[in-house]
């Protein structure tokens, strides 16, 4: 079976601030692409060469403000035939519809020239009522929640969610949005989550595998400094400093370059698009 692959294609600044309890809000775009150093369109062309390699797609979900910054990156992903989505302009926290739609704008050039049908949030957060906004803007698909395998047509747009493993088979309600809070983790494992897939390494294997068995595709997602990491991320001090103030992002800080390769070979992969194409006309 054919699963999914997605990278939430950002710069490991957000990633850094969001760990240290820093913002980045004040901060002219200028000024953080030069905190990103170059890192960006390196750490994207061997994520791309590690795909081509093993002959493999994967959906990229774009910060667009890095299209800003290096375009000949999101050019490339475009161009070696892998899909590009879109993760908001300045990988803000939608915490409102309105805080979507001025993302939305910010980002008008990248989706007016890429056309993306798929969308992610930050922190696969996304507010009920943003959706709408989602589809006037030409998207097609969100993979903004978790849950177990089951397409559901959101404010017109199609919820395809990150991948979940219940504990146990039960009745319940389906709820949108579902986070990645300690009450989820009471009835499901999100082993799609980059969070896990640091965390069980080549253990996601088992995860996929069951998957599979139930006749579904597994939906997991990755970060590029996961896969690639900054020199700062591979340091002891990095990894003391986040067990000290912010364990539960330290899964993250584990190198996963040899993860991928690994489940790159045992199993096949392909873009939203197109597994899903004629599920989201």
């Amino acid at each position: 079976m054919t699963n999914i692959l997605s990278i939430d294609l950002e710069s490991w600044i957000y990633f850094d601030a969001d760990a240290s309890g820093k913002s980045l809000a004040g901060v002219p775009s200028e000024e953080r692409r030069s905190l990103d150093g170059g890192y960006f369109p390196r750490a994207t062309r061997e994520v791309l060469d590690l795909l081509d390699g093993a002959g493999q797609k994967a959906t990229f979900f774009v910060v667009g403000e890095s299209y800003d910054w290096y375009p000949e990156a999101i050019d490339e992903i475009r161009d070696r035939g892998h899909e590009v989505g879109y993760h908001t302009h300045t990988h803000r926290r939608v915490a409102s519809a309105g805080v979507l739609a001025e993302e939305l704008e910010a980002s008008r050039t990248f989706l007016e020239r890429f056309q993306p049908i798929g969308f992610r949030a930050p922190r696969i957060d996304l507010p009920r009522n943003a959706l709408p906004q989602l589809r006037d803007w030409g998207f097609r698909y969100s993979s903004s929640s978790y849950e177990q395998h089951q397409i559901e047509v959101v404010g017109g747009v199609h919820e395809i969610p990150v991948s979940t493993l219940a504990y146990r088979q039960q009745d319940r309600p389906r709820e949108f949005p579902k986070t990645l809070t300690p009450g989820l983790l009471t009835s499901m494992l999100p082993f799609g989550s980059g969070l896990f897939v640091g965390l069980l390494g080549r253990g996601t294997s088992w995860f996929i595998r069951h998957q599979e068995a139930l006749g579904h595709p597994a939906v997991i997602f990755l970060h590029p400094w996961q896969i690639i990491q900054p020199q700062r991320f591979r340091s002891k001090r990095f990894k003391l400093r986040l067990l000290a103030t912010n364990p539960t992002f330290f899964p993250y800080a584990l190198a996963a370059r040899e993860t991928l390769r690994r489940l790159l070979r045992a199993h096949e992969f392909t873009t939203f698009r197109d597994h899903f194409g004629e599920q989201l006309t």
